[in-house]
């Protein structure tokens, strides 16, 4: 067993064990178990477990584990029906990521395919984020506006993401701003002095 990235003594185990025994076959009250449902985390809690998994990247075994404990695991009517009511009221305005609908403004005519192929090729077909390269995904990698406006096509502002990590860099643009661009600036100075070696 392993906690917070330190090992348990067999001593430790074996107490936990005992401690766990006299709660077997227990279950919660009604009023419990309705507290636990109507639980929700302060925003000061949420903005700080925000902000400890920002930048955080998962092993491929920790990936595939939280893969696994999903499969097998039907979604109820219910449950579908509860989640579609709760994105409904997130639309528009309401959504905290709402920027005034810059999303429905218009790419400029110099973000074409080529352009996005030439940002594709100069970043080896690879998510700058994840590095998953493009063959491995279903869809295709999308080309990002580090500065998020559509009209600054310079090449400094693109970046290769797959369609995962893009869809994280719609929440917290400040941060991903700020990450991506240093991540392109130190890139691009190890490219331009491997070149001129």
């Amino acid at each position: 067993m392993n906690s917070g990235g330190y090992k348990l003594s067999e001593l430790t185990k074996a107490r936990m064990k005992a401690n766990h025994k006299g709660m077997l076959g227990m279950h919660h009250s009604e009023e419990s178990k309705a507290k636990i449902r109507t639980y929700r985390h302060t925003d000061e809690t949420r903005r700080k477990m925000s902000q400890a998994l920002q930048g955080r990247t998962f092993t491929e075994e920790h990936k595939t584990n939280l893969s696994s404990s999903l499969l097998g695991h039907p979604v109820t009517l219910e449950v579908r029906q509860k989640l579609s009511e709760v994105s409904k009221q997130n639309i528009g305005e309401k959504n905290p990521n709402w920027k005034g609908g810059a999303s429905f403004e218009p790419y400029s005519p110099d973000f074409t395919w080529e352009l996005k192929e030439a940002i594709k090729q100069r970043d080896s077909y690879l998510c700058r984020l994840c590095s998953i390269p493009e063959m491995e995904c279903l869809q295709p990698h999308c080309v990002h506006h580090i500065d998020y406006d559509k009209e600054n096509d310079n090449p400094s502002n693109l970046i290769t993401l797959c369609r995962i990590c893009h869809g994280y860099t719609n929440g917290n643009r400040q941060y991903w701003q700020t990450y991506l661009s240093n991540y392109l600036e130190e890139n691009f100075i190890k490219e331009v002095k491997n070149e001129t070696k």
